[in-house]
């Protein structure tokens, strides 16, 4: 779910691997006293100066979320904050969970941006072929591919509305270094 942690993990949005916060989606932000021998950072689970709430959590549990894993803590985030799950809040406060929310979104919704809007045109171009059942988690993956420097052809990015979608396929393929099939069930299945 998560990347592995770096040698020095940059500050920003992280997820929690291991321990009580395990799952958690937060935004990491060192310790003051003497950095190379820290071994656990402060981690707040919404954006800095919205909650005066913080945990220490050691280092080792701490990594770079992937786009799954964001999407996942904001349905599991959705799930607990619906009004159907009264059960689950009764006697807790909501207003940790919209936090963290507020958060998710966010660092999503900064991501896709990024990924949409920024590519690198010293790459290699990776053409993504897959099953339209399996959309979700292509989005993912071609938002962490992109966001790792790479340049992704996925068809919902690249086929404008009217435009012939075998024409821009073959377009892509004669384009791309690379191409990635997402060989799942779905795919298998498919025709």
């Amino acid at each position: 779910m998560a990347k592995k942690k770096p040698s020095t993990l940059p500050y920003g949005p992280v997820y929690v691997t291991a321990g009580p916060q395990k799952g958690r989606i937060g935004i990491y932000d060192e310790e003051d006293d003497e950095p190379l021998k820290v071994k656990h950072g402060i981690v707040y689970f919404a954006d800095f100066g919205i909650s005066p709430y913080y945990y220490s959590i050691p280092l080792k549990f701490l990594a770079e979320p992937t786009t799954a894993a964001l999407m996942k803590r904001r349905e599991e985030l959705q799930g607990i904050l619906t009004s159907y799950r009264r059960d689950y809040l009764e006697g807790k406060d909501r207003v940790p969970y919209l936090e963290e929310l507020h958060l998710v979104e966010g660092v999503l919704a900064e991501r896709m941006f990024t990924a949409r809007l920024t590519a690198s045109s010293t790459s290699a171009q990776i053409f993504l072929s897959y099953s339209s059942r399996d959309k979700q988690f292509v989005r993912w993956l071609a938002v962490d591919l992109r966001n790792h420097g790479h340049r992704v052809w996925l068809d919902e990015w690249e086929v404008l509305v009217g435009e012939s979608i075998p024409r821009r396929i073959a377009h892509g393929l004669d384009q791309s270094d690379f191409v990635a099939v997402v060989l799942s069930k779905h795919a298998v299945e498919s025709h």
